[in-house]
């Protein structure tokens, strides 16, 4: 009688373990299989709190890219050339089109690039 006792018990204490993680570990495969599995990493600066970590790209929902270039900043192109012909916007989200995941095509540096009558402005 006792050792059934025990092995209910252990039994019990099995179940209890394994039933809350089987909806965690469903939610962790659904959320990565919609790509909200791989953020872009931040670290800790003592001007602004955070900043991106440089030269990183993720591919978010609906095929948006994220592309962190060499110097932090949100890019397809790296600032290492002059910047005589760029224009750096400092915002927000609403800059970049309301959201990280939007891609670049609807956000104000796009929006700009298209509006300039001498043709596309390199950003």
């Amino acid at each position: 009688m006792l050792r059934s006792s025990r092995f209910a018990r252990f039994v019990f204490g099995i179940v209890i373990v394994i039933l809350p993680a089987i909806p965690v570990a469903l939610a962790e495969f659904y959320l990565r299989s919609i790509r909200l599995g791989h953020p872009i990493l931040y670290y800790a600066n003592s001007s602004y709190r955070y900043a991106a970590l440089p030269n990183q790209k993720q591919v978010r929902q609906r095929g948006a890219a994220v592309t962190i270039d060499s110097k932090g900043l949100r890019g397809v192109k790296d600032w290492n050339s002059s910047a005589d012909d760029k224009v750096l916007f400092i915002g927000d989200s609403v800059t970049w089109g309301g959201t990280y995941t939007r891609p670049w095509h609807q956000g104000q540096p796009s929006q700009l690039q298209h509006r300039n009558a001498r043709g596309p402005t390199r950003i």
